[in-house]
């Protein structure tokens, strides 16, 4: 019960209840759809199974303005009842504080991952903070352990566009920014993890190439996102989403799951 939390929160946040992609109503038949913008104070929630147990832990995205031109996305999740026991009281929860770029796109401003566990009386905290320098077009790393800061790193952005954390390029996907994955045509986001430069990809899919092809039969818009294994601390990155008619993520799985098998998820709830 220690990854399945990491791992499923892919799917939870690159599809929530209102993205906007391209929809498979057959395979290789593509329907685009419109942009729908993050609201501000948008609320969505999820609950994650696990082999035959539906609700292991649940999570929730949200979405505000916090004033001065910044805005704040936060995706929190945490385990519940024996999965709760079994993995420390496990929650994760993952901040960006955005603004917009001289492009109109948000930019991170910072990003900030946190995972709390207790391990006997104590509570583990490890934190992993970028911060995003444009003046400098510089990317600053640091590692907190329970309060101790390890050793930095610093990385060039290069020339172009803003690089975007997960939470950031989702709210640019969701208000039209980055146009949309058609069939052979996957969407790229540059993106920096510990090891530096890397991306985000995300590529529409038929349910063929899904071994939970009943849980995806009526899935009107199937789609799989890859990230860099750093960002969630797990050995692979890929997922499968699913979209409904009305653009809300229906259901998600992350195969093979440390030899558990299948991790599912199904919306639970939105509020606007």
């Amino acid at each position: 019960m220690k990854k399945p939390l990491s791992l499923v929160m892919t799917f939870l946040l690159l599809c929530s209840p209102c993205g906007r992609l391209w929809s498979h109503s057959e395979p290789g038949q593509a329907v685009r759809r419109q942009a729908a913008p993050v609201s501000n104070g948008e609320v969505c929630r999820y609950d994650i199974g696990v082999l035959k147990f539906d609700r292991v832990g649940e999570a929730e995205f949200r979405f505000e303005e916090i004033g001065e031109g910044r805005f704040r996305a936060v995706l929190a999740a945490a385990t519940m009842g024996i999965a709760a026991k079994l993995s420390g009281h496990r929650r994760q929860t993952y901040q960006t504080v955005m603004e917009r770029g001289p492009d109109g796109k948000y930019r991170p401003l910072r990003f900030e991952y946190e995972r709390t566990k207790k391990n006997g009386s104590d509570l583990d905290v490890q934190v992993k903070r970028y911060d995003f320098d444009y003046q400098q077009r510089l990317v600053r790393y640091l590692r907190i352990k329970n309060g101790r800061a390890g050793r930095g790193a610093v990385w060039s952005m290069g020339e172009g566009s803003a690089p975007a954390d997960f939470l950031t390029g989702f709210v640019n996907f969701r208000s039209g920014f980055y146009g949309h994955p058609a069939p052979g045509h996957p969407l790229s986001l540059p993106t920096f993890v510990r090891g530096g430069a890397s991306e985000i990809r995300i590529e529409a899919a038929g349910s063929g190439v899904s071994k939970q092809r009943d849980f995806f039969r009526e899935c009107p818009g199937l789609f799989r996102v890859i990230l860099d294994p750093e960002v969630f601390d797990t050995g692979g990155g890929a997922v499968f989403v699913c979209l409904d008619g009305e653009n809300r993520l229906l259901r998600g799985a992350v195969e093979n799951v440390l030899g558990m098998g299948d991790v599912l998820g199904e919306m639970r709830s939105e509020q606007r």
